[in-house]
């Protein structure tokens, strides 16, 4: 893996468009107004030609494919793009020392200091792996399929949670930022429902009392660990075969932090596991959680 800083060279493209929302919503997919830039990592890191572009899957960030090789994101100043970078990059190395769990390998990292540009933005390179998402193939797998693959992810989260923090990096060791996290959510958490609709007004206006405090969203003896924090299902990638899934990689670390399995339930459960209980066992089967799976349990994770 390689860093660098050196000073872009060409005329760049202006990305202070993007930080204003409606321009970075235009043009975060443009291959063409990413292309300069494109070609400066390119020749920064020797990934030679650099010819073919193309856009890869709109998430968050200015995501582009580099000649069906590697995968080059950018990271801006909206969306937190600073804290994403620092994380995604840190969980990207705490992942290389467990190769069992498959992730994409990253390859570069650096920023791009360009003229007129107020913002160095950051940028990783990954190998690029063809696949397709669990999202787009779920259909097409067997029920069977679904549950090796639960129990498979379970055990891949058991041992990224078994993993060492690094010091000094965005995860913090302890559940100090955790905890201050969970309160900042929870005081927003009723006006946002109000706001969104999605709960009958007498159901909101019982969110304050029903919310239990931060401390009781984790268990008691668990200490704090690494969360990927936004399992969908377009965050695993794999190969169908016949109707045979294969998972290849967990992908997009740019929300990973310091908490607790709990906090991983949601997106897991309702995204990639379509709200099936069956599959939620089997990944608990696989993870090894020794816990009851009771009341408590439940109220935790929802």
């Amino acid at each position: 893996m390689t860093s660098t800083e050196r000073v872009f060279p060409a005329p760049p493209p202006d990305l202070n468009r993007l930080d204003r929302r409606d321009e970075y919503i235009r043009l975060f997919t443009d291959t063409e107004f990413f292309r300069p830039a494109l070609e400066e990592i390119c020749l920064r890191h020797a990934l030679a030609p650099c010819a073919r572009l193309r856009v890869g899957v709109p998430g968050t960030c200015p995501v582009f494919i580099v000649e069906e090789r590697w995968l080059v994101k950018f990271f801006g100043r909206l969306f937190d793009g600073a804290r994403s970078f620092d994380v995604e990059r840190a969980a990207a190395q705490i992942l290389a020392a467990h190769p069992r769990i498959p992730a994409p390998a990253l390859l570069a990292s650096g920023r791009l200091a360009l003229p007129g540009v107020d913002w160095d933005w950051p940028y990783l390179v990954f190998d690029f792996i063809p696949s397709l998402s669990l999202g787009e193939a779920r259909a097409q797998v067997s029920f069977a399929g679904q549950l090796h693959l639960a129990g498979e992810l379970g055990a891949w989260m058991a041992e990224l949670q078994a993993a060492p923090l690094p010091p000094g990096g965005p995860f913090e060791p302890d559940w100090q930022g955790y905890l201050a996290f969970l309160e900042g959510q929870r005081a927003g958490c009723a006006r946002c429902h109000a706001a969104w609709g999605s709960l009958p007004a007498h159901l909101v206006q019982q969110i304050e009392a029903y919310l239990p405090p931060g401390e009781h969203l984790r268990l008691p003896a668990e200490r704090p660990h690494l969360i990927h924090a936004d399992l969908t299902q377009d965050h695993l990638l794999g190969r169908l075969e016949g109707g045979r899934w294969t998972s290849l990689a967990l992908i997009d670390f740019g929300d990973a932090r310091t908490g607790s399995l709990f906090y991983e339930l949601p997106a897991l459960h309702f995204s990639l596991f379509g709200g099936d209980k069956r599959l939620l066992s089997a990944f608990l089967q696989g993870y090894r959680y020794a816990c009851p799976t009771d009341q408590d349990f439940a109220r935790r994770a929802l």
